[in-house]
């Protein structure tokens, strides 16, 4: 029910919002996702919170304050469902732009997964069916986390997947070196078909339109 309840109290937050003109005279438009929320306004943060904060308590609903803050980009930056709103510079030019990327959380999350995915305890497991979770995973992860400069994120998690599944497969054939030689990358994500996120996105910028 709790799911339920966050969105029933959400509408009535949002469109509150809406009646009460603080959209239009403070310029501050919320996008959410359940209960998480983000007010994006300019000039008008101080005003645009206090208003928040009254109408959550005519709702009564506490507000969550370890979560809650003023953040004024470029100079500060915010996270908000696993991208990280901030200033990047561009690969090619050097140049600055905002744009989200995957959040160092959630980066260090999936190569703890591919850690314990391939753990020596697991080296009973066929070598395909290994294969095989280890691409739903990448797969499932590639296909959110796919705005923004990604680039540089996909060959850390790539790098660590190849290093990560040759001690496995060294372990699991009892191969006594560290397996760059017997298993290469092309033989990973060629023969074996492991996923490479760096051939599966070669773009570096923001690609998605609101």
């Amino acid at each position: 029910m709790s799911p339920l309840l966050a969105n029933l109290y959400m509408r009535r937050f949002l469109l509150g919002w809406k009646a009460k003109g603080y959209e239009t005279s403070l310029k501050a438009y919320i996008v959410n996702y359940a209960d998480d929320f983000v007010i994006c306004t300019r000039n008008h943060a101080a005003e645009a919170m206090e208003a928040m904060r009254a109408m959550m308590q005519k709702l009564k609903l506490t507000v969550n304050e370890k979560k809650t803050r003023n953040c004024q980009l470029p100079s500060e930056t915010f996270t908000f469902l696993g991208y990280t709103f901030g200033q990047c510079y561009s690969r090619r030019t050097g140049r600055d732009y905002l744009s989200p990327y995957p959040s160092d959380g959630k980066v260090q999350s999936l190569c703890k997964k591919i850690s314990e995915m391939t753990d020596r305890r697991t080296v009973g497991t066929a070598t395909q069916k290994k294969v095989e979770q280890l691409n739903a995973m990448l797969r499932g992860w590639g296909n959110y986390f796919c705005l923004g400069p990604v680039v540089r994120i996909y060959e850390v998690i790539s790098k660590h997947v190849r290093r990560r599944l040759r001690r496995w497969l060294c372990r699991k054939h009892k191969v006594r070196t560290k397996g760059y030689g017997r298993y290469p990358n092309e033989y990973i994500h060629t023969c074996l078909g492991v996923v490479d996120l760096t051939q599966s996105s070669k773009r570096g910028y923001l690609w998605a339109k609101a």
